[in-house]
């Protein structure tokens, strides 16, 4: 039974919460945990924990799932669309300088660049959203 609720504890059991308030709580709790370290007398059922939660939650968001499919839309028709252009033009200007003249031609090979910093973009994005879609 709790006496004070500076010292409050609360204990959980399968069954019951008990609220407690030991004279030493800091000593209690060093106590219980080095007993918690000790291990079960009883032998823990198996159990199997898979990763497709991390996947199982970003598809049941809907924004996030929208995103998601049309970020890689998008990424295959860049790849698609630099396939094409790069097929039907030997070389390729890639920009302008800076006083508004066109840049230099350069190989067609060049242009895969734009795909493949995509890809790598859209693979970070995808990690960093997984784990801001985990953090509480």
């Amino acid at each position: 039974m709790a006496s004070d609720l500076n010292t409050l504890l609360l204990v959980a059991t399968p069954q019951r919460i008990f609220a407690i308030s030991p004279a030493e709580p800091k000593a209690f709790l060093r106590t219980f945990q080095n007993i918690n370290e000790l291990g079960s007398l009883a032998p823990l059922p198996a159990q199997s924990v898979y990763p497709n939660f991390v996947i199982g939650r970003l598809w049941d968001d809907r924004p996030a799932r929208g995103l998601l499919v049309t970020s890689l839309a998008l990424a295959i028709g860049l790849l698609a669309w630099v396939s094409l252009v790069i097929s039907s033009h030997p070389v390729l200007s890639l920009g302008f300088f800076a006083s508004g003249w066109v840049g230099g031609l350069r190989a067609r090979a060049r242009l895969l660049l734009l795909p493949v910093i995509n890809g790598i973009d859209l693979f970070i994005d995808l990690v960093l959203g997984f784990l801001f879609l985990q953090a509480p």
